[in-house]
C-alpha cells in the first residue's frame, strides 16, 4: 500500500494498472490495495491520513468546548430551576414530584462529577506535543471509560423527558405545569447536547480504531 508520484517506478505501475488484468488489486485515489473482505473498510482507512496526535487533539478540542460551553451550563440551569420550585413541589405534590427529586440528584452527579471529570481529562490533551504519545493514549483510554458513565446520564435525561412529557399531556391544567413545561424544554435541550457529546466520543473511538488499522497495515 503506497501513494503514487513518490517514485517513477511506482508512477509507472499505477499507470499500467488500468491496462493489466490485476483483478485482486484495487485502485483508490493514490493507493493500490488488495481487499480481502467486503467489510474491510479499507477506503475510510485510506482517507485517514492525519497523525494520531492531530485527531486526538481535534476531538478533545471539540468535546471540551461542547462540555464547557453547552452541557455543563445547561445542566446547571436545570438544577437551579429545580431548586427554585422545590417548595412548590412540597406544597403541591404530584405524580412526578419524587421523580424530579431523583433526577435532581442524578443530574448533580452527572454535572459535578462525570462531566467535570471528563472536561478535566480532556484539558491536558489540548496542549500535548508529539513526545507525549504514551500519555495521550492513557488519557484516551480513561476518557472512554467515562464515556460509559455519561451514557447512563443520557438515559436518565431521556427518561425524565418522557416522564414530564407524559404528565403534562395527561394533566394539562395542574398547578405548577407552567414551571414543569419550562423545565421540560430545558431538559430536552440538555438531552440533545448530551447525545452530541456521546456521538463525538463514539466517533473518536471509531477514528482511533481506524488509525490503529492504518498503522498496522502501513
Amino acid at each position: 500500500m503506497f501513494q503514487n508520484s513518490i517514485t517513477s517506478r511506482q508512477k509507472k505501475f499505477c499507470e499500467g494498472f488500468l491496462f493489466f488484468p490485476i483483478r485482486q488489486l484495487k485502485k483508490y485515489g493514490g493507493f493500490i490495495y488488495k481487499q480481502y473482505s467486503k467489510q474491510a473498510r479499507i477506503r475510510p482507512l485510506l482517507d485517514m491520513k492525519i497523525p494520531s496526535l492531530d485527531f486526538h487533539m481535534s476531538y478533545a478540542t471539540v468535546l471540551h468546548s461542547c462540555i464547557e460551553d453547552q452541557a455543563m451550563p445547561q445542566a446547571a440551569k436545570i438544577l437551579s430551576r429545580m431548586e427554585g420550585f422545590y417548595s412548590l413541589i412540597q406544597q403541591n405534590p404530584n405524580d412526578v414530584s419524587d421523580l424530579i427529586v431523583h433526577y435532581y440528584q442524578e443530574l448533580t452527579v452527572c454535572n459535578n462529577v462525570v462531566l467535570r471529570n471528563l472536561k478535566d481529562e480532556l484539558a491536558p490533551l489540548l496542549k500535548q506535543q508529539k513526545e507525549d504519545a504514551d500519555y495521550i493514549t492513557q488519557q484516551y483510554d480513561h476518557i472512554m471509560k467515562v464515556h460509559r458513565l455519561l451514557k447512563e446520564c443520557v438515559a436518565q435525561t431521556r427518561n425524565m423527558v418522557n416522564i414530564l412529557d407524559d404528565y403534562l399531556s395527561q394533566v394539562p391544567n395542574a398547578i405548577g405545569n407552567e414551571q414543569l413545561g419550562a423545565l421540560l424544554e430545558e431538559v430536552k435541550h440538555l438531552y440533545s447536547t448530551q447525545q452530541r457529546v456521546c456521538l463525538l466520543l463514539r466517533n473518536w473511538e471509531e477514528a482511533k480504531m481506524l488509525h490503529t488499522l492504518q498503522t498496522y497495515y502501513n
